[in-house]
């Protein structure tokens, strides 16, 4: 009886194996198979046909109801007065839906459909929608079973029973049981089926079975039956559910996706990863596709969760809203469908309120994962905090650029409740924070990956590179202001400019280390030198200018010199060289610097970008050939990510140029002649700008053509002995 089936109010192909758990069961019970399915076509008559087997031995029959696959043309013939001519027109579209048998299998089941027909198992019948005098398609998809003991099971949805239907497509049933039916939906869905075949039911209009179509499939009808080839055909076909049903539930979980061919130093990362307890560091060179490597291990370990049926919540953090972005960008190529992004230009508004319900899907396993990726400001909020706080389910936190979060104002955030983790970084360690950077080894584990610049470049994932030094000589005013700061440093740290931990030093002396920096960063002659430099290339493309940038964005006055420093840039090479360039900072748009990459790539008409900052992290723009570094930064991270936007490879580009503009106090042939007390003051920006030289020069193509202004630098200046204080 149906009572004896286990049954269940909903079934969902790709999570559900519905021929095993639904369909035959109940088939198995059944003396009555009522149905409507649709169009007609000979793969839904053979899809009908198995597992009836147990139903007719029990002596059932069945009721099949549907519809012609009709044209827009064939609707329009029948409403424009050709009603007469409907059996004629339905007849004809039928016939064609019958396609010759592929196998020996479809062969035996069309043969087992012409018994049925002939002998009275089988009775179909064609249904169209009827509105006001016109006819349409008619679409309806339920089913009806029954027993013996008059329980009947009704269903509807969405679902046929091809195996198209039940595997490769996403199909629900709902299921209702007349023995636990207070809202009488069975009765309800057996009043619409006996209308529709009494063709009682006003909005439909039901004929019988064309003679020719019936006549068609009992021409498949051979002397006997061969029950071996029918109980082998089932099975295939269960099989090939099984089958097709395991590829479409992965084909629906992240995976990566056939375009993208992870190399082996990406595999082994993923691989170090798994085997370090889903914990660790990527420190692998801007470029080498560290987004993609870490996509990759978040999908090994979501499928990790799903296979231990463990529901996971995935918490991506970016530093800059420009970063999201870029996930955003690349989430497509992993058919990661659950995700929420919580900012940006594609982010969504009400994010908050989707996070919560899908923390709640995870926490009553509806949903297998969660995928979030937010900026490091919005992951802060109280609003997301509260929501994992005391969260349950597994959670893996992967932070880009994850040099940020060694701050003591942000580590707080980073405790036991995320289970797994990942860091990113071209530059794990925080320039003069060594707790900072040990916190993050600590919380993070072990460097899984260490893919240098010299590895990418060899590996052919960076393009080579030419390095210019470009020296600038600092104005009589710029050394008198520059040795004025340096004095009152020394006075409040006893004696010594060159503070090695910022991150402990008095805000007093953090104030004066910014204001210095700030005389070398827009050095008055930086201007003309960029023009000497750049005009030989004015009518080229592809070129980049960074203009000054220093340690701390937010500091009013650090601001307000960078944007004068880019108002003279924009001036000299908009208005003085006639070159067409665009502005890439913070304050243009999402979609405006969207549009500015775009342009850039194209060649025109922007030939030239003046950027602050932005292109510091994360962003790709592989066309980028010629690049001007005005900013003369000392923080390695700085200048190794903006040496990483160059390197980028792209069509046609063989070699990337470096112009580094280099700061010294005074021009090399007068300095050699000084004693060593006239520029004592100028020992921190010595060290920095030749460890930003030995740097960059140590990976160039030209390294034999700029020793000599790296030597003459450093003897004219006695590095050396610097070094040796």
């Amino acid at each position: 009886m149906l009572t004896n089936v286990s049954i269940k109010n909903e079934y969902r192909s790709l999570h559900d194996n519905i021929p095993n758990d639904f369909y035959i069961p109940l088939l198995s019970e059944s003396i009555m198979y009522k149905r409507s399915v649709g169009y007609f076509s000979s793969k839904v008559l053979i899809g009908i046909s198995y597992g009836i087997e147990k139903l007719i031995q029990n002596g059932g029959t069945i009721r099949l109801i549907c519809s012609p696959n009709l044209d827009s043309e064939d609707i329009l013939a029948i409403n424009s007065g050709y009603q007469s001519r409907i059996n004629e027109i339905i007849e004809k579209k039928m016939l064609v839906e019958i396609k010759e048998p592929e196998n020996k299998f479809e062969e035996e089941r069309l043969n087992y459909l012409a018994h049925l027909i002939s002998s009275n198992k089988l009775d179909i019948k064609v249904a169209l929608s009827y509105n006001k005098g016109k006819f349409g398609l008619y679409h309806e998809k339920l089913g009806l079973f029954y027993d013996k003991e008059s329980n009947i099971v009704a269903f509807s949805g969405s679902m046929n029973e091809t195996y198209n239907a039940i595997s490769e497509n996403y199909e629900a049933i709902d299921v209702f049981k007349s023995w636990n039916d207070s809202d009488g939906r069975v009765l309800q869905k057996e009043k619409a089926f006996e209308a529709l075949w009494d063709n009682i039911d006003e909005a439909a209009h039901v004929l019988t079975f064309p003679k020719a179509v019936k006549e068609k499939i009992i021409s498949y009808k051979k002397d006997s039956l061969n029950d071996d080839i029918l109980n082998d055909s089932t099975n295939k076909y269960l099989e090939k559910i099984k089958e097709e049903k395991e590829i479409a539930q992965y084909m629906s979980y992240p995976h990566v996706d056939d375009s993208i061919e992870l190399r082996d130093y990406q595999n082994d990362a993923i691989k170090n990863w798994g085997n370090n307890n889903f914990k660790g560091i990527f420190d692998m060179a801007t470029g080498s596709g560290k987004t993609y490597t870490a996509y990759a291990s978040i999908i090994t370990l979501i499928d990790k969760c799903i296979r231990e049926n463990k529901p996971i919540l995935v918490i991506v953090l970016c530093p800059y809203q420009h970063l999201v972005e870029q996930w955003v960008e690349d989430i497509e190529k992993f058919h990661i469908d659950d995700k929420i992004i919580g900012y940006g230009s594609h982010g969504d508004k009400n994010y908050v309120n989707k996070l919560r319900r899908g923390i709640r899907d995870l926490k009553e396993g509806i949903k297998k994962y969660q995928f979030f990726i937010t900026t490091i400001a919005s992951f802060r909020l109280p609003k997301i905090q509260d929501l994992i706080k005391d969260l349950k389910v597994n959670i893996a936190l992967v932070v880009d650029e994850a040099h940020y979060v060694g701050t003591k104002n942000f580590s707080k955030y980073l405790n036991e409740k995320f289970k797994y983790r990942l860091a990113l970084s071209a530059t794990i360690d925080r320039y003069g924070d060594p707790e900072g950077t040990k916190f993050i080894h600590d919380y993070f584990g072990n460097v899984c990956i260490k893919y240098t610049l010299e590895d990418a470049i060899k590996d052919g994932k960076l393009c080579r590179y030419y390095y210019y030094p470009i020296v600038n000589i600092m104005t009589e005013d710029e050394r008198r202001k520059y040795e004025r700061i340096t004095q009152k440093i020394k006075r409040m740290n006893f004696g010594n400019d060159n503070i090695e931990n910022i991150g402990e030093i008095p805000e007093k002396i953090k104030l004066l280390l910014i204001e210095r920096s700030l005389i070398v960063a827009a050095a008055e002659n930086k201007i003309n030198n960029l023009k000497e430099a750049i005009s030989k290339y004015k009518n080229e493309n592809y070129m980049l200018v960074y203009c000054g940038a220093t340690r701390i964005v937010d500091y009013d006055e650090v601001h307000a010199i960078e944007l004068r420093q880019i108002d003279q840039v924009t001036k000299l090479l908009g208005n003085d060289l006639g070159m067409d360039i665009r502005r890439y900072t913070s304050k243009e748009t999402v979609d405006e610097r969207v549009q500015i990459r775009k342009d850039f790539a194209e060649g025109a008409p922007v030939n030239v970008l003046v950027a602050i900052k932005c292109l510091d992290e994360g962003v790709n723009i592989p066309n980028i050939r010629r690049a001007f570094i005005l900013a003369s930064t000392s923080n390695p991270r700085e200048y190794i990510q903006r040496r990483g936007r160059v390197l980028r490879t792209a069509k046609g580009k063989d070699y990337a140029y470096i112009y580094d503009f280099v700061t010294l106090p005074y021009e090399i042939n007068k300095v050699a002649t000084m004693d060593e007390y006239s520029f004592s003051d100028y020992k921190t920006l010595l060290k920095n700008e030749i460890c930003r030289m030995n740097e960059y020069f140590s990976f160039a193509e030209n390294r034999s053509e700029t020793y000599k202004l790296k030597h003459d630098i450093e003897e004219a200046y006695r590095v050396n002995k610097i070094k040796e204080e």
